[in-house]
């Protein structure tokens, strides 16, 4: 009615990934990486703050009318933008954001206390670099942040070949 069968599979324990157990904090990340957090709410605005206290620029702002009016004064490495606000949700934000086609080098990165408003993925021309669902830890924030910094870096590396 059926059969067992047992496997040994040798390999060598350098194959092993050692970085996945590794715990990411904040002092992996480049103290020159320069912020721009959108939230509606405060309270995740004040957590934000608290978590980037020591990087060169963090400015916040409550929607994405003043975060487009803040990309028009300075330029970011990096915008982690909640996705449901009230006027212009993180997407729309996304959005615009990409067609200017002006900061082509800033990451973006989707908040979202309930994972099923993060935005499909598939099929999609814009997207984000990164998605990270509330509550989260400092290790995940990190996490998130150097892999879309990879990715963004990558990405380059391929359009523009040294």
């Amino acid at each position: 009615k059926g059969s067992t069968f047992y496997v040994d599979i040798p390999f060598d324990q350098s194959v092993i990934d050692k970085s996945k157990g590794k715990e990411f904090r904040l002092a992996d990340l480049p103290t020159d990486l320069r912020f721009l957090i959108v939230d509606d709410n405060p309270i995740n605005i004040l957590l934000m703050k608290q978590f980037f206290h020591g990087f060169k620029k963090v400015a916040t702002v409550n929607n994405g009318e003043d975060a487009l009016l803040a990309l028009e004064k300075e330029t970011f490495d990096m915008i982690i933008t909640d996705i449901n606000m009230p006027n212009m949700s993180g997407e729309e934000l996304l959005t615009i954001i990409r067609k200017s086609g002006k900061h082509t080098k800033t990451c973006v990165l989707a908040t979202s206390a309930d994972a099923a408003t993060l935005p499909g993925q598939e099929n999609k021309e814009i997207t984000f670099d990164g998605f990270i669902e509330k509550p989260f830890t400092e290790v995940e924030l990190v996490k998130t942040v150097l892999h879309a910094l990879y990715k963004n870096q990558q990405g380059r590396l391929k359009q523009h070949p040294a």
